[in-house]
């Protein structure tokens, strides 16, 4: 025998609840505190003119090593311009003082890394010379400039094709 019965007003009302309470899941504090962040630009300068696809992060002078630190990243744009990001891209730097690394690859990003431009003077933060200081509210860092590695990056061509033949 087939029951016909309709559900009653309450008893659908009863049934969203569990669906209602999954939907809220998570709503509230998503994790620590995030730094309080500053708007913050520059721009790379090589040789003279702007830098294209110059990677920048900023480390903290006191530790630049520090795996737990906040390390400010941004890339430039056509302009030498770039635009840093903490948390997302653009999103801002905490105040403070900073090593400055860079990193200027000779090829877009792909399977094989890059070499970099400007023979790796600047990219570990123990050995770079380039520091900068991020203030409180919008801001713009002056100009890093900095000269391309005098030995252009080299490729070593391999001693066998891609077909294994020699």
């Amino acid at each position: 025998m087939v029951n016909t019965r309709r559900i009653g007003p309450r008893v659908g009302l009863l049934s969203l609840g569990p669906l209602v309470a999954v939907l809220f899941c998570g709503c509230g504090d998503s994790g620590p505190p995030r730094a309080p962040l500053h708007p913050t630009s520059g721009t790379v300068i090589v040789d003279g003119q702007p830098a294209a696809g110059v990677q920048v992060r900023f480390r903290p002078a006191a530790n630049p090593n520090a795996l737990d630190a906040l390390v400010p990243f941004g890339a430039t744009d056509e302009d030498g311009v770039y635009t840093l990001g903490t948390y997302e891209p653009g999103d801002g730097a905490p105040a403070g003082r900073y090593k400055v690394t860079l990193f200027w690859s000779d090829r877009p990003p792909g399977p094989q890394p890059g070499e970099d431009q400007l023979g790796g003077v600047y990219t570990l933060a123990d050995r770079t010379t380039l520091e900068a200081t991020v203030g409180e509210g919008e801001q713009t860092i002056p100009p890093f400039e900095v000269a391309r590695s005098k030995t252009a990056p080299t490729r070593k061509r391999p001693s066998v094709d891609n077909d294994g033949l020699q």
